[in-house]
């Protein structure tokens, strides 16, 4: 599920429900926007991800395994990630001439967030028992 439990009314439900479609061992991936992101660190409520009544569930890392774990599932590996695409930099002022030179700084920066579990988007990965 990519970017759906966000929105939904009764994510047990849905979860409850996708777990009992899994094959023994099967997984699922659930990737959402993280409450605990860098964005909502700095910016608090002006976070462009707080937004209801559209956003009416929010997980990190802690409450996604808890929710995992309650409808049965083993959660394998949780990533955070924080994308930014070549062309954002390229129209940053002189972001063309830079590229060169930002890419690889930024993509440090952006696994040193990612590290930190500050990116904007969480996947968890879990498996049925």
């Amino acid at each position: 599920m990519n970017q759906i439990v966000e929105h939904v009314l009764d994510i047990n439900k849905w979860i409850s429900k996708s777990q009992k479609l899994l094959k023994p061992n099967g997984v699922l991936t659930v990737t959402l926007p993280s409450f605990n992101n860098l964005f909502r660190c700095l910016l608090g409520t002006n976070e462009p991800y707080i937004i209801p009544p559209e956003y009416l569930n929010y997980f990190n890392g802690r409450n996604l395994r808890k929710l995992m774990s309650k409808h049965g599932l083993n959660v394998e590996k949780i990533e955070w990630t924080l994308k930014v695409l070549p062309l954002a930099i390229g129209k940053l002022p002189f972001g063309g001439i830079a590229i060169p030179v930002l890419k690889p700084l930024i993509g440090i920066l952006l696994k040193l967030i990612d590290t930190l579990h500050l990116g904007i988007f969480v996947t968890v990965y879990a498996r049925k028992i």
